[in-house]
């Protein structure tokens, strides 16, 4: 997302967030939060929480692993969470 700079699920020609999360190794990929822009982790979580698709995603009782993840560009910071069950 970085490289292309181009915040979206799912990039043309590139797996699909469920795809790559198996590829990490996640078995039974469930769901994933994607932002930009925030500087911190608690201005990152309280834009997902204020989302209400994202809040239900972090909310989940089903989701039993997580997968966080955080790159620091020149444009700012991009965010992933990703959930599995």
């Amino acid at each position: 997302m970085a490289t292309r700079r181009l915040l979206a699920h799912q990039l043309a020609r590139c797996p699909d967030p469920f795809e790559r999360m198996m590829e990490e190794g996640f078995s039974d990929p469930a769901g994933e939060n994607i932002a930009f822009g925030q500087k911190t982790p608690n201005q990152v979580m309280d834009a997902w929480m204020r989302s209400r698709p994202h809040r239900a995603n972090v909310l989940n009782p089903d989701f039993r692993t997580i997968g966080v993840g955080v790159l620091h560009s020149a444009d700012g910071y991009w965010w992933t969470q990703n959930f599995g069950y």
